[in-house]
């Protein structure tokens, strides 16, 4: 099949690969994971939060999401830094 990448926030690189661990018997250490969808990581320098679960109103820009539900924008993607690296994966 095509190749593919996983574009994720900075700092949750591996959460697919972690996964949540569940396992039809806990203390089973030798459990086969399933194989990955993708070859290769990007992590995106980006942070939102739920406003509710946010301390501090003032911070970063207030939107709405598709669930109706209101989101802090703390820190928006460099677009043209998410392109470059794009690219190099293509060559």
């Amino acid at each position: 099949g095509s190749k593919m990448a996983l574009l994720i926030t900075k700092g949750f690189a591996d959460l697919l690969e972690i996964g949540n661990q569940s396992r039809p018997d806990i203390f089973d250490l030798t459990c086969k994971k399933p194989s990955l969808l993708y070859q290769n990581v990007i992590e995106v320098d980006e942070r939102v939060v739920l406003d509710e679960f946010y301390p501090t109103k003032n911070d970063g820009s207030l939107v709405t999401g598709l669930s109706g539900e209101k989101v802090r924008i703390l820190s928006t993607p460099n677009l043209q830094i998410i392109r470059e690296q794009l690219e190099h994966l293509k060559q």
